[in-house]
């Protein structure tokens, strides 16, 4: 990205414009009210979603491990006192064989969204980029300058490039069918 937004600078060069405060004071409500509430429900939804999803997973497949063990538990109380027929063997053995494949199933996709972490990864953007709107909305009127607006912007974009460059760090490891 660096060198990209390097490379568009020298290219285009930058529009010279004259700073006024009501430029500033719109361009701080544009960068606080559209760009970075925008990103901030975006994380809000990612974290509330990936929860959800992490949470339901795990009680599912918490339950399909249950339900192996309780079929386990009553082929075997029904084989020691001899009341085994050939109806609830079939269906407890196929219940003990399906049920477990189940709750791997969904812990192999848990593991592979990563859901537990996007949802805490979303979960401190929000923290980061909601003490970048408070430090951008504490300022107002006169107190709006270049530079502490400036500083804020840089800051929330550094905030999203890390973020950014973390993910793509994650999917250059990450294998894949694919890779």
């Amino acid at each position: 990205m660096p060198l990209v937004y390097k490379a568009v600078i020298r290219d285009a060069g930058i529009a010279p414009v004259t700073v006024t405060g009501d430029s500033l004071a719109t361009l701080q409500t544009y960068v606080g009210q559209a760009r970075l509430v925008d990103q901030i429900e975006y994380h809000v939804k990612t974290m509330r979603r990936s929860e959800h999803a992490a949470s339901w997973m795990r009680v599912l497949g918490l339950g399909f491990f249950g339900l192996t063990i309780a079929a386990v538990l009553i082929k075997i109380i029904l084989w020691s006192t001899g009341r085994e027929t050939l109806d609830w063997t079939f269906w407890l053995s196929l219940t003990a064989g399906v049920a477990p494949a189940l709750a791997y199933i969904l812990f192999a996709i848990r593991a592979q969204a990563e859901f537990e972490i996007v949802g805490q990864r979303s979960r401190r953007m929000i923290v980061r980029l909601k003490r970048v709107l408070l430090r951008l909305n504490r300022t107002r009127g006169a107190a709006v300058t270049s530079d502490a607006l400036g500083t804020a912007i840089l800051s929330a974009a550094e905030i999203m490039r890390h973020d950014a460059a973390d993910w793509a760090s994650i999917f250059d490891v990450k294998e894949t069918e694919a890779g």
